[in-house]
């Protein structure tokens, strides 16, 4: 590993299901350039691993140029993750289990590497400069290929012990549901996801539903959602994968009340019709007991994660 480096600015690294992200960032949350890549097929940690690294790289040699002024690098990654190592003890949305990244990675860049789970991230990075600055309390949902959450009380993340964290994604919201990624049946994950809408979407298709979107190759969880004012079983997979999500935020809400619950991920550019709805069931469901959290869109965009994994890097430099 390299010594302590003169310069002031932190690289953040991102690695999702579809793509990933690198971001620089100073010390005081500007970001000096970002880039993305497409993440390679899943099951292959050498590629993986070779993506991560060369899209660092890239990204430090376009905006800054020199890597005598980073000073450490936080990566985020869809899944269980041993903080101290950095060694990915499970993601299944990339395929990758007992895979020593932080080790690897500090090889790689010379650079002090610190891993953790990217949605604890992403809720890290909208509590220091986005959705959650000035919160106590918060809660990050990332929706995407998969679902993510991030947990913060009293200014502290939670559920960091021996790798495992606030897994809302893998709640398990139906009796012998789906099969999720990660082994089990009925998740979250299965139900209100990107990938469970798409999914589902398809299904009614095969199953002969008429629908604007029959004819489209490839369509979205986005093409989905901008067609519910007029194509009936793209409202009825959307409600679907609301009812599920809200019934889950409401669970969250009653047990430890936060200030704010932030939704993130590619699935949150819908907007209001997803946050109308989503808003108005956990109020209906949770007034009766206390004061309704803020509902509201994560800040820092596609981003959120790897700029919340610099400011990760910078805070365990600072221990």
């Amino acid at each position: 590993m390299a010594g302590k480096r003169a310069g002031s600015v932190l690289l953040g690294i991102d690695l999702g299901g579809t793509y990933t992200k690198a971001a620089l960032v100073s010390e005081k949350g500007q970001i000096i350039g970002e880039k993305h890549v497409p993440t390679p097929a899943k099951g292959f940690p050498e590629k993986i691993l070779s993506c991560i690294v060369s899209l660092g790289r890239d990204v430090v040699t376009s905006f800054e140029g020199d890597y005598l002024k980073i000073k450490g690098i936080g990566v985020g990654v869809p899944g269980r993750v041993e903080g101290e190592s950095g060694k990915v003890i499970f993601a299944p949305n990339l395929g990758l289990k007992e895979v020593e990244l932080g080790e690897k990675l500090t090889a790689e860049f010379c650079l002090p590497v610190f891993v953790e789970n990217d949605a604890h991230l992403a809720a890290w990075g909208e509590y220091w400069m986005g959705a959650g600055k000035g919160a106590k309390d918060l809660l990050l949902v990332t929706i995407g290929t998969g679902i993510g959450s991030g947990l913060i009380i009293n200014g502290r993340m939670q559920g960091l012990r021996d790798g495992s964290g606030a897994e809302l994604g893998h709640w398990k919201v139906r009796r012998g549901g789906k099969q999720c990624s990660c082994g089990s049946r009925g998740c979250l994950e299965t139900e209100a996801s990107a990938r469970a809408m798409v999914n589902l979407m398809q299904e009614k298709i095969q199953g002969g539903k008429p629908s604007a979107l029959a004819g489209k190759n490839d369509f979205t969880a986005e093409d989905i959602f901008n067609a519910v004012e007029k194509d009936p079983v793209a409202r009825r997979v959307v409600d679907n994968a609301i009812y599920f999500l809200a019934n889950a935020l409401s669970n969250v809400t009653l047990l430890v009340w936060p200030e704010r619950i932030i939704i993130g991920g590619g699935v949150s550019a819908a907007g209001d019709k997803l946050m109308k709805p989503l808003t108005k069931i956990i109020n209906d469901r949770v007034k009766s007991f206390g004061e309704p959290p803020r509902v509201v869109r994560a800040q820092l965009g596609k981003m959120s994660g790897a700029i919340g994994a610099a400011a990760y890097a910078s805070r365990c430099l600072e221990k």
